[in-house]
């Protein structure tokens, strides 16, 4: 008899535990951001500028977006970005706080001048912080932009390019 009530109990206690939890539950999901880095020509010569565009798609309405990014500065020079963008020589800094949370993407134009010869990657440095409407971060991943600095538009590269001093 004993063994048949506590059965019984248990079993009751069980179906009310699983019914709670059943009435409680919802949908959780972590909002994402992907940032996404572009630029107008993979091919620039030396002496020419391009422009890079960092876009921030969330799968959230954003909020802030707080990101460094790296680039050859032996290559390249950054021109400018907008009031959001700071720094230079390798290491720009995006900063956009209080953007209100009522768009899920937002765009950087980020003008660099071709110094020299080579190939250079532009992307984030580490990692970048996106937040939601109620400030919540997301998850971020990115990916990186290769540009190929070619020969001057003369036709010469830009070490070549220099006037060089009469030899002996």
């Amino acid at each position: 008899m004993k063994f048949r009530t506590w059965g019984t109990v248990l079993l009751t206690a069980l179906l009310i535990c699983t019914g709670v939890m059943a009435m409680g539950a919802e949908d959780v999901y972590a909002a994402s951001a992907m940032i996404e880095f572009g630029v107008n020509e993979s091919e620039v010569s030396a002496g020419g500028t391009f422009t890079v565009v960092m876009s921030v798609n969330a799968s959230d309405m954003i909020n802030s977006v707080d990101a460094y990014i790296t680039y050859d500065s032996a290559l390249v020079s950054y021109i400018s970005g907008g009031k959001y963008v700071s720094g230079g020589e390798g290491l720009l800094h995006v900063a956009a706080s209080g953007l209100g949370g009522k768009k899920d993407h937002i765009k950087f134009s980020l003008q660099f001048k071709a110094l020299n010869k080579g190939n250079t990657a532009i992307g984030i440095s580490d990692t970048a912080t996106v937040t939601d409407a109620s400030d919540t971060k997301m998850s971020t991943s990115s990916n990186r932009v290769s540009v190929n600095i070619g020969g001057s538009s003369d036709g010469t590269t830009a070490a070549q390019g220099q006037p060089q001093a009469p030899s002996a």
